[in-house]
């Protein structure tokens, strides 16, 4: 770490802290802060490897050893932490730089205090992200969501305030870092003030300290949030349900306000963005109409264009598998039932019951094939029976189809 004493346009000495993190700290970072001083401006640049197709790895092992930096950082992801100096409600942005392959991978932001609470997060379908720095905020985890096409080696850029990252430039690597950083003379010190991280430290600088640019920070001060009710906790397989909330946000937050909804199969342990850009009503309330095969949890995130969104709302939703009867008429015992179990569960128990007082009773049983069909013999034909597939997988609920012949 080095201080540098510039000099702007007006002959005044202005000192700027340059700070340089090599390691497995950086992965690849660059860091640049203006003095507190200063104006607030901040602006840090790291490579990510890869992309989340649903949840990012660098965020669980944050989860797991924050406030020490994750084994997994620069996996999907990246965390940055903010000098204890900086001040908070200015306009944060993470945006692609530079990036490897055809993708066009998907941002996101996650902001936590400095007891490693999660405050608020920003998460829409979009390469650049921008919205207020949360109140507190002492960590920024920038994530790297997996789009159509794959993205490798994102350089990405996340600022604050008037400060900005270079032109699609990547970050020094470690030897040049931990050579910058440990040369304490005044001729090293020369020579980092003319490296490519000074001039942005400069140019942030300046632009910080200027009075005839304000930054065009958002009015609002709070965060942005979203309730989840579904009309029903549990339907028949491809059965239609609705998912609806209410916006809530603090005073002053700007529309128009958007919802992500994100969903999470069964057995899964990733979840994926099903519909997006779901618009909100003049009384705060958005709903939308649904179909599912399997049973899954669904999330709702809640997006402004001023305000942070607060962590998703979540509610799980029962898929029961869906049943097809069929037998010969007239009936002549003994009588075959078949029929398929929708969607498929091949290799999976389905029973015949048969009504005996006030209870089924159990009278033969199968196992699906691979077509997910079954074939069952009832031994008479008075009487009500069932077919009942009782749930043998994570995917779907228990189904049954009663009939008589």
């Amino acid at each position: 770490m080095s201080t540098h004493f510039l000099t702007d346009q007006d002959g005044r000495a202005r000192a700027v802290l340059l700070i340089v993190v090599t390691g497995l700290i950086a992965m690849g970072t660059t860091i640049v802060a203006t003095s507190p001083a200063a104006a607030a401006a901040y602006a840090a640049e790291a490579v990510i490897d890869g992309s989340a197709p649903a949840n990012s790895t660098t965020e669980a092992g944050w989860l797991a050893s924050c406030p020490d930096v994750p084994p997994s950082q620069g996996v999907d992801g990246h965390v940055f932490e903010l000098p204890e100096v900086f001040p908070a409600n200015e306009e944060v942005t993470a945006e692609r730089l530079d990036s490897d392959g055809p993708g066009q991978p998907d941002l996101g932001m996650i902001f936590y205090d400095s007891t490693c609470n999660e405050i608020a997060r920003r998460e829409t379908v979009a390469t650049t992200e921008k919205t207020q720095l949360p109140l507190g905020t002492k960590w920024v985890l920038v994530t790297v969501r997996q789009s159509a096409l794959p993205a490798t080696n994102t350089t990405v850029c996340m600022r604050i305030g008037t400060a900005f990252c270079g032109q699609g430039s990547a970050s020094p690597s470690a030897s040049e870092s931990a050579s910058r950083s440990t040369s304490p003379s005044a001729s090293g010190s020369a020579s980092d003030s003319s490296s490519p991280s000074a001039s942005r430290s400069a140019s942030a600088g300046a632009s910080s300290t200027s009075s005839a640019s304000p930054s065009p920070s958002p009015s609002a001060t709070g965060t942005i949030g979203t309730t989840l009710e579904s009309s029903r906790r549990a339907v028949r397989f491809r059965k239609p349900f609705t998912l609806s909330g209410r916006v809530e946000f603090a005073p002053g937050c700007e529309g128009p306000f958007e919802i992500a909804l994100r969903k999470r199969r069964g057995g899964s342990e990733e979840s994926k963005v099903f519909r997006s850009n779901i618009p909100v009503g003049e009384s705060q309330t958005w709903r939308v109409r649904v179909r599912s095969r399997v049973s899954a949890t669904y999330s709702a995130i809640a997006s402004s264009p001023t305000c942070a969104s607060r962590p998703p709302s979540a509610e799980r939703v029962l898929a029961r598998v869906a049943i097809t009867v069929g037998f010969r008429r007239p009936c002549a015992a003994p009588q075959r039932v078949t029929g398929r179990v929708k969607p498929r569960h091949p290799r999976t128990n389905v029973t015949l019951r048969r009504k005996s007082g006030s209870r089924f009773k159990t009278v033969d049983e199968d196992t699906l094939n691979g077509r997910s069909a079954y074939r069952l013999i009832a031994p008479t034909c008075a009487g009500r029976f069932k077919v009942v597939w009782r749930s043998q997988s994570p995917k779907n609920a228990s189904g049954s189809r009663r009939f008589s012949f």
